[in-house]
């Protein structure tokens, strides 16, 4: 042991590093620990671990750059723009088409009131307060970093044959004589995040004529641009043209960002900042059957060997009983966990991976809960959790968000498993558990 190490770091750097707890135990009792002490202290060692699952990170200074997971940057010398696949779904698609064409008025512009510079009608769907605008409208603060009070509410735009919106900038000019008046406390515009709820059948693009740039409508794809340059002042290139619709309609939804010195404070976890290894994050699928079967059995021989599981702040039940208990598993099928799924998960994630730590068989009691977190960075970038047996009354989901800050609700089966990006995603089990008894695996891995 190094000697600027104590024997509980000495350990918990040694655990991480999957070495044998038996060959711990017995470092320890060769340095004069008894065989209690020494098990102790690696019980000890070990529920520190698995308390420092729940990541708590602290937020950005506002200095960080934006970092937008799974976005395709569109190249450009004058222009800050990125475009993102299926933002949206959809079904949310449709039910924000439906609000915006239910609840249309004519359009206006910043400066000029109504006017045919700008021919669409508008839906200020914030002002609905419907459930799905609070979420999209929550969810692009979030994929954003940027908090909600610097920003606009959502906004709906619907474009019929022939209707327009002739080339413009999203930012207040400074020449006109409102500006004083819309800079307000908020400040000026900076970033525009626009999403089509359409493809357009014809027409209706949006064309950034010092760009050259042509962007056709497709059905949930979100485009975003910052209306400012690397010196924070405004940006006349992002000058664009909604093009007028030739056939059917074209729907988008657009909100604005806003800041007072014209720089954005960006707010995002360390966690939140790690590069995406898949599209969705999350993939539900079977456990292969010999290994399936394999834990079964040894959890149905050892549950009367279970250990009580304390990790109050992660953990926990309101009921005021023990949430969960845990059934190590031996070395070799420790093993066997991560032999079979490695393979299986570099297929998943596109890249090697190095086995961290297969955790016992955690078995949740009625009442347990598992609070939402993002687990620990260097160790569980990849994780898979297998459902191995369950006693339940109602379903208990794994509530995990994506990439883009949708909530998903998982259900497992026993002989089902989910693999998941561990340390980026939030997740949890935030429902109480309403059962006798609920099985699980967990099995963790890092990038090579």
């Amino acid at each position: 042991m190094s000697t600027d190490m104590s024997w509980d770091e000495w350990l918990r750097y040694n655990i991480e590093c999957d070495c044998s707890p038996d060959e711990l135990k017995a470092e320890l009792v060769k340095n004069g620990f008894s065989s209690e002490q020494a098990d102790e202290k690696l019980q000890c060692a070990t529920d520190q671990l698995r308390r420092n699952e729940l990541i708590a990170v602290e937020p950005s200074t506002g200095n960080q750059s934006i970092f937008l997971p799974n976005a395709v940057k569109i190249e450009s010398d004058n222009v800050e723009m990125y475009g993102i696949d299926s933002f949206l779904n959809a079904d949310e698609c449709m039910q924000l088409i439906e609000l915006i064409r239910a609840n249309r008025r004519e359009s206006t512009t910043v400066e000029d009131g109504v006017s045919s510079f700008r021919t669409s009608t508008t839906c200020e769907l914030a002002s609905l307060e419907h459930p799905i605008v609070k979420t999209i409208d929550t969810r692009i603060c979030q994929y954003m970093g940027i908090d909600p009070d610097n920003s606009e509410p959502i906004e709906g735009q619907w474009y019929e044959p022939g209707q327009e919106f002739k080339a413009h900038t999203d930012y207040f000019e400074p020449s006109s004589d409102t500006y004083t008046h819309h800079l307000g406390d908020l400040g000026q515009r900076t970033w525009t995040f626009m999403i089509y709820l359409n493809t357009t059948r014809e027409g209706g693009s949006t064309y950034f004529s010092d760009l050259d740039l042509t962007i056709e409508p497709v059905a949930g794809t979100a485009l975003l641009w910052n209306n400012a340059g690397p010196d924070a002042q405004l940006n006349t290139a992002t000058i664009h043209h909604g093009m007028p619709v030739k056939a059917g309609y074209k729907a988008v939804i657009t909100k604005w960002f806003r800041s007072v010195n014209g720089i954005p404070r960006y707010n995002k976890e360390g966690n939140e900042l790690i590069k995406p290894l898949t599209r969705d994050g999350f993939l539900k699928t079977r456990v292969p059957a010999d290994l399936f079967d394999t834990l079964f059995e040894f959890y149905q021989n050892g549950r009367k060997q279970s250990t009580l599981e304390i990790i109050p702040d992660f953990i926990s039940n309101k009921n005021g009983t023990q949430p969960s208990v845990l059934i190590e598993l031996t070395n070799e099928l420790r093993t066997m966990v991560h032999d079979t799924l490695q393979p299986l998960v570099e297929a998943w994630v596109g890249d090697y991976i190095e086995p961290t730590f297969v955790y016992g068989i955690r078995e949740y009691r009625c009442g347990a809960e598992l609070k939402e977190h993002r687990d620990r960075l260097n160790t569980h970038v990849a994780s898979v959790i297998i459902n191995i047996d369950q006693e339940a009354t109602n379903n208990w989901p794994l509530i995990i968000d994506d990439h883009f800050y949708r909530r998903h609700s998982v259900l497992l089966k026993p002989g089902e498993m989910v693999f998941y990006e561990g340390a980026r995603l939030k997740h949890g089990r935030p429902i109480a558990f309403d059962g006798q008894r609920y099985a699980n695996v967990f099995a963790h891995f890092k990038i090579k």
